[in-house]
């Protein structure tokens, strides 16, 4: 008796809650969730016989929640129809993965009817989207039917009975609202991805619709809609079902990020950490489908919504500025989300969940759309606004561009402008100096104008650099011969001032390629500064090191030192470390900025060391060889494939006794001062002739065809350039040596010079000793052009023409052309070289030193000598042939030439 008792105890609950289920009849269908057994199960193998004997524990929600698990679970139930009639038992969440329903047949033997995500569609035995099975209940008979599932995917559903005719019904109707809910999503999705490739073209819109997209691929997963586009493989299109779902984290952040402005650097990792799970798990996933990943991407995906539903409600709390019309839908589309996975994991667990985030959806379409054209309203604006600001931009930079330009343009004039009293100095005192030995004022006197012009070369060279007009510059030459000689200046500087002065550097030899003249800057203003900071007795050391790519330059110094607070100031514009009226020494504050400016030109990098009292330390390193030479085809450096040799120009001087009375100079100078100067200078060698712009000076070049013409560059009416171009380019005076003075004195500008024909350019100040030897030079040089003119006939090489050589050339054809024309004279040859008689005259003057009538007289003669040394005739005949009648005057002329008679020549 005492064990049928404990037997019955423990099946009493079985009993008890074991009803039987009778539906009702009607248009709805039966919940039955509530009334059904469940038991749990470690074994997926247990067979339908076996599982009978389990103790099966009631069930009484009204939802079966199961969670990420791979157990298996057995649901039992046992039904009872008041009369005969067809019932379908539905299983209403479609991504179960495996389900199988055991039917009785009689007999204790049952059909099973199996489906779920991970079935084939083929091998599904229903039709209809959820999993069901059709059940014949005749009257007053009881089934015990039985329920088989197994999911690792966390899910939730109910199971229903419904009358056969009555779920057709149904099952159309709800097919048609997955159609029209699913086309409605296709259509969002379509519509906003073509305003955001076509319309509104900015990255909030682009995240927006890539989280569009996922949100509605998401829902064709649950419907099973997605996967089976791509395969038919059951866990393959599970898992791409799926994925959308899990990758949502990424267009969240996005889409936040975008809206929101995140400042703090901790949320900004928080929200990156969301992403990187998301994308790993889903990795993960496809690799190793388990139910702890699966429920990790929930997880994950709950605290990635529950956190940025917090910053946005922050953001309002700190009244921070965000795009409502963005913001609005963005957090409809997963609030309802929200709700289903907490449901999902177990938390909460209301039966009006589903519905409820179905009308979120449907409430967040209808705000998309509400706002939609707002969004594109004032993405128009702002197109066109962002459009106006980059006009207005583009002006504002076309205005300071033009401010740039003027302002170097300013300090260019003003430069000219002060170069020119400048030389009206330096000349004169250089004179003075000559004259007057013994007086000491006059080294001040020189070295401050001499300190003036550096200053005015600091400040041209900073505002170019500001307009971008200083360009890199790079040649091949011995950079280590280039700095030993750099640093010999230095030398005595260091000696007067009692400093002991120490220069090291790698090698003795290191051609590669490097600037030279903003190395020099650089070099010249860090060694001067060490050296003037640097009290007697004190020592100043520069060191060297040469690779491949760079030089690396060491200036140190034991002087005063700067000030800790102040050495991120010292390459700033005009600071200066002491602005007392007590300071020791003098500066404007240019040097520094300006080597900072021309190292970062260069593309080097320069730092600085220093301890108050124990001096400094400045480094620089320079890109030098390849690093250039891999940028040539850049067109920002100028490569010269030369060898250039850096010793100090050297003149021949030509004695002043040699005086040249009988050469014209054309000064040409706007500076009367200048001019006077110019003419007492010159004056003493020279007859010399003034004019005070260049349309005055290429007028007066016609006219008088001078020896020489000085002329300044900046002038009014018509520059240097211009009076260079002119005369260079007319034959009349296209001999004409020129000699450029000019303030701008940059390699541009002489370049400039030099292409358009000018023989010499100097720059202002300049030394006297070295602009008169430069005349004498050029003087020289046509003379020795009039002996090789005066060896006629003149044989001229085609590829070394000059402008020269081609007008005796020419001068000659034509005088060949009339060899024995004896009415050929001066007037007809002017016309035929298309010159007036006087400017034939000097043009012939200066480049043979003969006449016009000299010119062809002798160029007949030296035809005649050729006739007759080719024995081309009786001398009476050669005569006329070189177009001479009178026979006794021929002979005259050709004694004269020669120092024989013709019959004696042969």
């Amino acid at each position: 008796m005492k064990y049928p008792v404990i037997i019955f105890l423990c099946l009493f609950p079985v009993f008890v809650f074991a009803q039987i289920i009778k539906p009702e009849i009607n248009t709805q269908p039966n919940n039955i969730t509530s009334k059904i057994l469940l038991y749990e199960s470690e074994d997926s193998t247990e067979t339908i016989d076996r599982i009978k004997s389990k103790p099966f524990r009631p069930y009484t929600k009204n939802d079966i929640i199961l969670g990420f698990t791979d157990k298996t679970y057995w649901i039992k139930f046992t039904v009872e129809a008041a009369k005969h009639s067809q019932w379908v038992l539905e299983w209403t969440n479609p991504i179960v993965e495996q389900i199988k329903f055991y039917l009785p047949t009689g007999d204790n033997k049952y059909e099973v009817r199996r489906g779920g995500s991970l079935i084939s569609y083929e091998a599904r035995d229903y039709s209809t989207a959820q999993p069901t099975a059709l059940i014949a209940l005749k009257a007053t008979e009881a089934q015990t039917i039985y329920i088989k599932i197994n999911s690792r995917r966390g899910f939730y559903a109910q199971l229903k009975l419904t009358q056969a005719d009555i779920f057709t019904a149904m099952d159309k109707s709800e097919d048609r609202f997955t159609w029209f809910f699913d086309g409605m999503l296709f259509l969002k999705t379509l519509y906003i991805t073509i305003l955001a490739f076509f319309i509104v073209k900015n990255s909030t819109f682009r995240y927006f619709t890539l989280h569009t997209f996922l949100i509605s691929a998401t829902i064709w997963g649950i419907d099973e809609t997605l996967g089976k586009l791509f395969t038919k493989d059951p866990l393959s299109v599970v898992i791409i079902n799926a994925l959308p779902y899990h990758l949502l984290p990424v267009s969240y952040v996005l889409v936040t990020k975008s809206i929101l402005s995140v400042r703090k650097k901790w949320v900004d990792y928080v929200l990156h950490i969301f992403v990187v799970l998301a994308i790993g798990l889903s990795g993960l996933l496809i690799v190793d489908y388990s139910a702890w990943g699966l429920k990790a991407i929930v997880w994950n995906l709950v605290l990635c919504e529950v956190f940025i539903v917090w910053l946005f409600v922050w953001a309002l709390i700190k009244k921070q500025k965000f795009n409502y019309l963005y913001a609005a839908p963005f957090l409809l589309s997963f609030i309802g989300y929200i709700f289903l996975q907490l449901r999902l994991l177990g938390f909460i667990n209301f039966g009006w969940i589903t519905s409820f985030s179905l009308l979120v959806v449907m409430i967040e379409m209808i705000v998309f759309i509400f706002f939609v054209g707002r969004i594109i309203l004032d993405y128009e604006q702002g197109k066109s606004k962002a459009e106006k600001q980059l006009i207005l931009k583009q002006e504002q930079t076309d205005k300071l561009e033009e401010i740039n330009q003027l302002k170097t343009q300013f300090f260019t004039n003003i430069s000219h402008e002060f170069r020119t009293p400048l030389t009206l100095l330096t000349a004169p005192l250089d004179n003075f100096r000559k004259k007057y030995p013994q007086e000491s004022l006059i080294p001040a006197m020189q070295r401050n104008v001499k300190r003036l012009q550096i200053l005015i070369n600091q400040l041209l060279d900073l505002s170019k650099l500001d307009a971008g007009q200083i360009v890199v510059e790079v040649q091949h030459a011995d950079l280590a011969l280039f700095m030993r000689q750099l640093m010999a200046n230095f030398e005595s500087f260091a000696q007067n001032k009692r400093i002991i002065f120490s220069f090291q550097q790698s090698h003795q030899s290191f051609f590669t390629l490097f600037d030279a003249d903003k190395t020099e800057k650089i070099v010249t203003n860090l060694v001067s500064n060490a050296i003037k900071f640097t009290p007697e007795n004190g020592r100043v050391s520069v060191k060297i090191n040469y690779t491949e790519t760079f030089a690396d330059l060491i200036i140190e110094d034991n002087g005063q030192g700067i000030e800790a607070e102040r050495l991120d100031k010292i390459f700033d514009r005009f600071y200066q470390g002491d602005n007392t009226l007590q300071r020791n020494y003098e500066g404007t504050g240019i040097g520094l900025a300006l080597v900072k400016e021309m190292v970062e030109l260069l593309k080097g990098t320069i730092s600085v060391s220093s301890e108050v009292s124990k001096g400094s330390v400045f480094r620089v390193l320079l890109p030098i060889g390849n690093v250039w030479k891999a940028n040539r085809k850049e067109g920002a450096v100028e490569v010269k494939n030369k060898v250039e040799d850096f010793e100090t120009d050297t003149y021949s001087y030509v004695e002043a006794s040699e005086k040249k009375e009988g050469l014209l100079v054309l000064v040409i100078e706007d500076n009367p001062d200048l001019r006077q100067y110019m003419n007492s200078l010159l004056s003493v060698d020279y007859r010399i002739i003034e004019a005070r712009d260049g349309e005055e000076g290429i007028k007066k070049a016609f006219e008088l065809i001078p020896d020489l013409i000085i002329s300044d560059l900046m002038m009014p009416r018509k520059n240097g350039f211009d009076v260079c171009r002119t005369l260079k380019s007319d034959e009349r005076t296209s001999h004409i040596p020129i000699v450029i003075l000019t303030a701008k004195a940059t390699q541009t500008d002489k370049l400039e010079g030099l292409t358009i024909g000018a023989d010499e350019y100097l720059s202002k100040p300049f030394n006297t000793d070295e602009l008169q030897v430069r005349i004498a030079n050029l003087i020289r040089l046509r003379e020795k052009l009039r002996t090789r003119y005066n060896q006629m006939p003149v044989v001229i090489p085609e590829a070394v023409e000059t402008p020269e050589d081609k007008f005796i050339e020419k001068a000659q054809r034509v005088i060949e052309k009339n060899m024995g024309d004896s009415s050929f004279d001066v007037e007809r040859f002017c016309e035929a070289m298309a010159m007036s008689r006087t400017s034939m005259h000097r043009k012939l003057k200066a480049l043979t030193n003969q006449s016009t009538t000299e010119f062809i007289r002798n160029y007949r003669l030296e035809r005649a000598k050729t006739l007759l040394t080719n024995r081309a005739g009786f001398v009476s005949e050669v005569a006329l042939q070189v177009g001479v009648e009178n026979l006794s005057y021929f002979s005259k002329i050709f004694q004269e030439k020669f120092g024989v008679s013709p019959s004696e020549f042969v």
